[in-house]
Formats: structure tokens, sequence, C-alpha cells
């Protein structure tokens, strides 16, 4: 059990909250760079996000990803473009008949993981924190198959839906 007094010193110690925000590509618009820049240069993208923590005077943390990256991991294609955020061209899943195809990539040999395994690197190298985003096991699939295949499924074919998202969680815990 923890004394009065003793909780009372810690209380007055802090004298704020410590904060950290992820800005998504704001970093990128700070720095003059493209999106694409921005998302496809870890090295770029660390930079970036340091400038940014230094002008908002936010705690030392930095955040990457890059959106639908798990499309292009299983072998769908992203555009990128300096100004906009990626689009998919293309997904791996086009109808029900693909899912049987489809074979999860190595994790360590996909497009995300590099990409996000340099940034996180930069931020060990400077003593920060890291962890991957991975957003919800629902948007992953969703960006395999598209939203109005996933909610189609959802009522029509739901063990569908029950199978991507058990392999989309073994591919992003593995």
């Amino acid at each position: 059990m923890v004394e009065q007094g003793a909780l009372i010193k810690i209380k007055e110690q802090i004298n704020r909250y410590p904060y950290s925000l992820s800005f998504d590509a704001y970093p990128a618009k700070l720095m003059n760079l493209g999106i694409d820049e921005y998302l496809l240069n870890p090295l770029r993208a660390f930079e970036a996000c340091l400038y940014t923590n230094e002008y908002f005077q936010v705690d030392t943390a930095c955040s990457y990803f890059i959106p639908g990256a798990i499309c292009k991991d299983f072998g769908g294609e992203i555009r990128f473009s300096p100004t906009e955020w990626p689009i998919i061209t293309k997904r791996p899943i086009e109808n029900i008949h693909d899912i049987d195809a489809l074979n999860p990539p190595d994790p360590r040999q996909s497009f995300s993981f590099a990409q996000n395994s340099q940034f996180l690197n930069l931020c060990v190298q400077h003593g920060f924190g890291h962890g991957f985003y991975v957003s919800s096991l629902l948007e992953r699939i969703v960006h395999l198959a598209g939203v109005e295949l996933v909610l189609k499924w959802m009522i029509k074919q739901p063990q569908a839906v029950h199978y991507l998202l058990e392999l989309v969680l073994s591919y992003t815990v593995r």
C-alpha cells in the first residue's frame, strides 16, 4: 500500500501528462514533401516526424504507416501520388473464388514490413518508442476485397468473412 504522503509527492512532480500525436501525412506537408515520397521513403518520413514533433512541441514519438499496404502485400496494386492518399487500383480479391487462391506472403518479406522496419530501426537508433500500426482486421480485409464485397459477404457468405478475418489475423501476428 502506498502512503498518502508519497502519492501527493508523486502528483506534485508531474506537471503535465506526456503526449504524442499521429499526424498521418501532415509531416509531409510541413516538410514540402509529396505524400508518395513521405510514404515510400522511411528516412524522409522519420525526419519529417522529428520536425513536426519539434514544431508542435509534442513528446518524442514518431508514427508511420502506409494506408492499404496489406493490399500490396497480398499481390494487389496501389497508386502513390505526391498530392493524394494512396489509392488501391487492383485488389487481390475480386470475387469469392479468389479467396481460395489467396496465399499470404511471408510478412518479413512483404512491402509493408520492409517499409515499417526501416522506420522502426530509425526510431530505435534515436531512442524513441516503436510499434507497428496495423489498423483493424475488418479494415484490412476491406483493403483486400473492397467494402462492397465484404458487406455483401457479411450477409450472404459470412464464412468467407470469418475466413479472411482469421487469415489476416494470422498474417498480422506471424
